[in-house]
């Protein structure tokens, strides 16, 4: 008997374990985000690529224009959300995804680097802890929201003060974390 209620026991732990939460997605705070549309040089081609939103149809059809020209001869509704354009502009170029009930649009500029967007962080000064020791910031834990609700994702991070021997130190007094909008990279990094 006592064997029949341990294993009958263990059997609950594990079935609870794989247990699956049950949303209730109509009663879910979601975040109102916009299309994300972004466009990467590669290797004499731009990759273009946006987001799929939650009221989207399956299989919604979208069109990708450049500079108000459409690209695409059919609409787009299978592969994701994804477009090469095989015959780019050397200047700057405008990409717009049309579809879903909510467009959006990306400016690629003539001289952004290849396969990469640069993020430039405006670094701390070095400090020094109340016993004398220098320190210096380096950026860690980044993540990717919507922070201030405008739609725009931006990228989130904590900035760590690390010591002159590489250890980090969390006694300087100093904030920790800072937010960059996505949409306000310059390819040029200037």
């Amino acid at each position: 008997m006592k064997r029949a209620l341990f294993l009958a026991c263990l059997v609950a732990i594990c079935w609870s374990s794989f247990a699956q939460p049950r949303y209730q997605k109509e009663q879910m705070a979601l975040e109102k985000l916009n299309r994300g549309v972004v466009a990467l040089r590669h290797d004499n081609q731009v990759v273009v690529s946006w987001r799929i939103l939650s009221f989207d149809r399956k299989g919604e059809a979208f069109d990708v224009y450049r500079n108000g020209e459409k690209m695409n001869k059919q609409p787009l509704m299978t592969g994701g959300a994804f477009f090469v354009d095989k015959n780019p502009l050397t200047g700057d170029a405008t990409y717009e995804v049309r579809g879903g009930g909510l467009n959006g649009s990306y400016v690629l500029k003539a001289g952004a680097p290849d396969g990469y967007l640069p993020v430039k962080l405006q670094k701390p000064a070095d400090g020094q802890t109340p016993d004398g020791r220098t320190f210096s910031y380096s950026a860690n834990d980044a993540s990717v929201a919507d922070v201030d609700g405008d739609g725009c994702d931006e990228i989130t991070y904590g900035s760590m003060a690390v010591d002159h021997d590489g250890r980090g130190l969390y006694n300087t007094g100093m904030g920790h974390g800072d937010a960059i909008h996505l949409m306000a990279f310059d390819p040029l990094n200037r």
